[in-house]
């Protein structure tokens, strides 16, 4: 009886292990883009727009929804707000669109709105 507790443990340890060895990557993955987008943000808060445009194009080209909004915006209207304009590739373009949709979380409201 006790036996067959610690092979069952055992096993579940084994498979928590596995699991964590394939989520952790992703966590990681996720974790850095979030920090990336952090950066880029400071970045267009300094006004220093050709460096942000080129970290949420790049991190849009790896599926983070807020930077393709952010990068959609840029190009849409790079030349009227910014003064400046950047391309995208028309899949790009069609891309960022699509994750642009994906919904958001939800955002605190502040007194005023």
């Amino acid at each position: 009886m006790k036996l067959r507790f610690v092979a069952k443990a055992s096993a579940a340890l084994i498979l928590l292990c596995a699991l964590s060895a394939t989520w952790q990557p992703a966590v990681a993955d996720v974790l850095n883009l979030n920090a990336d987008f952090a950066i880029a943000m400071k970045q267009f808060r300094l006004g220093r727009w050709a460096d942000a445009y080129g970290k949420f194009s790049r991190l849009a080209d790896r599926d983070h929804a807020d930077a393709a909004r952010m990068a959609l915006l840029m190009v849409r209207y790079g030349p009227s707000l910014f003064g400046s304009g950047w391309g995208a590739s028309q899949p790009q373009l069609d891309r960022w669109g699509r994750l642009a949709l994906t919904p958001m979380a939800a955002v605190k409201s502040e007194s005023g709105d």
